[in-house]
């Protein structure tokens, strides 16, 4: 996202904590979800290649519809291995990507509307 810099700092706190800090998944997968969500919203290209197919399906679902996620979401992850820690970071970090990605697709139409589009 090009347009860090306009947010406040304590965001631009939360998502560097939330990409970087020590966590149960790798900054990786957690970077991976951000990115794969905000392109989601923004219509930009993805690359969903790195997040498990598993846990595509969550990350999805937190960003577009987080109010259909049941407890058997969360139950068929546990049995494929994934610990509740680890299916929090993903919550968190797919929510602030769709987050950051209307924040962006926001700045896209201020823009195209500046421009007279």
């Amino acid at each position: 996202m090009d347009e860090l810099t306009v947010l406040p700092k304590i965001v631009t706190q939360l998502a560097t904590e939330t990409l970087e800090g020590s966590a149960e998944t790798t900054p990786e997968l957690r970077r991976a979800a951000v990115a794969d969500r905000a392109a989601s919203i923004t219509g930009e290209q993805r690359d969903a290649g790195s997040i498990p197919p598993p846990l595509l399906s969550l990350v999805d679902k937190v960003a577009r519809c987080a109010y259909k996620i049941t407890d058997e979401d969360f139950e068929r992850l546990r049995e494929a291995g994934y610990g509740e820690d680890q299916l929090f970071e993903l919550v968190v970090a797919a929510a602030l990507g769709a987050s950051l990605g209307r924040f962006e697709r926001g700045l896209q139409v201020m823009r195209a509307a500046r421009a007279g589009r």
